[in-house]
């Protein structure tokens, strides 16, 4: 009787296992042709802020030499200083064009009289012997330029001092601020 009533257990057992198979079966679906295809999308994104402007690897000084108080009434003073090379780096992201300034200030030193002289008579230059812009207390424009140029050295040229000639002068030591100033104008993409 327990054999009975396991192989009737068995029976019933693999009927449950084969109903729903059997149904499934009954249930067949059409193989999907191209006519049946559907198509979805995905996107993606990525949003990108705004950086900063800046300006580095500015000289912290030039110095132009020494002259005697003779040569300079009698033939002026020409000198050269430092060459100046000057990077900018634009990741404002706004497709705009940078301006590159530098301004001059009044001389300061040891005679108020000199002091007036160099105001009058000396001039401050950067640039190459082919195209030296003189630097004035209102602003110079020495560069413009893009986000194109980050990363990239900017050579300006060489610093120069002119004093014309029939210019007194009183020793000491005479300095000149230099003043730089780094503007944008936005792009098309932001106006």
């Amino acid at each position: 009787m327990m054999f009975k009533k396991t192989l009737a257990s068995a029976v019933l057992g693999a009927a449950v296992l084969v109903a729903p198979v059997a149904a499934f079966a009954a249930n067949e679906t059409a193989a999907s042709t191209t006519d049946n295809v559907t198509s979805a999308t995905t996107t993606g994104s990525v949003k990108f802020e705004a950086g900063h402007l800046s300006l580095y690897n500015v000289n912290d000084a030039v110095d132009f030499g020494s002259a005697n108080a003779t040569t300079v009434f009698t033939n002026g003073y020409e000198a050269t200083g430092d060459d100046e090379s000057v990077n900018v780096d634009d990741y404002l992201a706004d497709e705009g064009k940078w301006t590159l300034k530098v301004s001059s200030s009044d001389w300061t030193g040891d005679s108020a009289k000199t002091v007036a002289a160099l105001n009058a008579n000396a001039k401050l230059y950067l640039g190459t012997d082919d195209a030296k812009k003189e630097i004035t207390p209102a602003g110079t424009v020495v560069a413009t330029g893009t986000a194109d140029n980050n990363g990239k050295a900017i050579d300006l040229g060489k610093y120069g001092l002119n004093i014309a000639s029939g210019t007194n002068v009183t020793a000491g030591t005479y300095t000149n601020t230099l003043t730089w100033s780094l503007s944008n104008v936005a792009g098309a993409t932001t106006n």
